[in-house]
């Protein structure tokens, strides 16, 4: 399941002004309540002259990627012991719902409002899952990249942003590896909006990242080795290519780039 804006919706709604949060947990196609499966942010005070909290306490992006933040959202670890934890047999399909208000339009439509990459990851709690602070060994599950040739046909062809499979979408769901060893794991999602600062807006400082985390217990037989696993923050280095460029200029070929690493590990 990937649901997305229809062609009729597109021509009143604009998402590229949008700041977004994956509050959701998609469990079998079952969309769980707000915030019941993931770790709540810490809200965002209001600050019109630095451009923060202007669309709600809970959807700006971090911009930070040397943060601890960049695990889960902005104090999310401080949450632990108020979120619930989901039940999941490896193998079954997951994944995660945008989950407010994205866009202060009439038709408040709740969607991915940016360019660029996204990923899945788990981290294995070390201790128990709600004091974990997800500092231990995290693995990328999976990517998304590219919308496939035949649901770009929803979309103008002369919008390139629709070229990006994340881009207008209200969810997107993956599989759990069938052979995830079995425990109690931080679930992380992450979209990349690779974009320059602009001298002109406060609210665009460079790159942005939007994530979130969920708890889940996997159930399974396991049988498999996490490899390759990475540290969080550690991901990324500044300059970075495929992290720090203008995903939304006219001369970008998406076919011709690759998300940053790690590469996702198949189970």
């Amino acid at each position: 399941m990937r649901a997305f804006i229809t062609a009729s919706l597109f021509a009143t709604f604009r998402p590229a002004t949008s700041h977004y949060v994956f509050a959701h947990l998609i469990v079998n196609d079952t969309l769980f309540p707000e915030w019941q499966y993931i770790r709540k942010f810490d809200p965002v005070v209001k600050n019109e002259s630095a451009g923060e909290g202007l669309f709600g306490p809970y959807v700006d992006p971090l911009y930070n990627f040397t943060t601890p933040d960049l695990r889960c959202g902005r104090g999310a670890f401080h949450n632990g012991a108020d979120t619930e934890v989901a039940t999941v047999l490896a193998g079954t399909q997951v994944g995660f719902q945008v989950g407010l208000p994205s866009y202060e339009s009439d038709q408040k439509v709740e969607v991915v409002g940016h360019t660029g990459p996204g990923s899945a990851w788990l981290s294995k709690a070390e201790g128990t899952l709600e004091a974990y602070q997800g500092d231990g060994e995290w693995v990328k599950i999976a990517q998304i990249v590219a919308r496939d040739a035949e649901e770009r046909k929803s979309f103008p062809a002369s919008r390139k942003e629709f070229d990006w499979a994340l881009y207008a979408q209200h969810s997107w769901n993956f599989t759990i590896p069938a052979t995830t060893p079995p425990g109690e794991y931080v679930l992380r999602i992450e979209h990349l909006y690779p974009t320059p600062p602009s001298p002109t807006s406060i609210l665009n400082k460079g790159t942005q990242w939007y994530v979130s985390c969920a708890h889940i217990r996997i159930l399974g037989d396991g049988g498999a080795e996490f490899e390759p696993t990475v540290r969080i923050p550690g991901l990324y280095v500044e300059g970075q290519r495929d992290v720090f460029f203008d995903s939304r200029t006219a001369d970008f070929n998406l076919s011709a780039y690759t998300p940053p690493p790690p590469l996702v590990w198949a189970g």
